[in-house]
């Protein structure tokens, strides 16, 4: 299953919060990702820890067309 994490981006996870478990971010339509698309739950010296941030979405138009 696939679960909201900010507006615009859903994760889905291999192994929920377990040892070795991947994420993956996506974003929704006319959003585009802003960061690592991925991040993998990891042993940094007997702490679990994610090996890099969630990623943003950021809104996607095409620019003004000017005069």
């Amino acid at each position: 299953d696939e679960a909201p994490v900010g507006r615009f981006t859903f994760v889905q996870c291999t192994d929920s919060k377990n040892l070795g478990s991947v994420c993956t971010y996506k974003c929704l339509t006319h959003h585009r990702l802003v960061g690592p698309a991925s991040t993998q739950c990891i042993d940094d010296g007997g702490d679990l820890v994610w090996d890099s941030a969630a990623p943003n979405c950021e809104h996607i138009e095409c620019p003004d067309l000017g005069t």
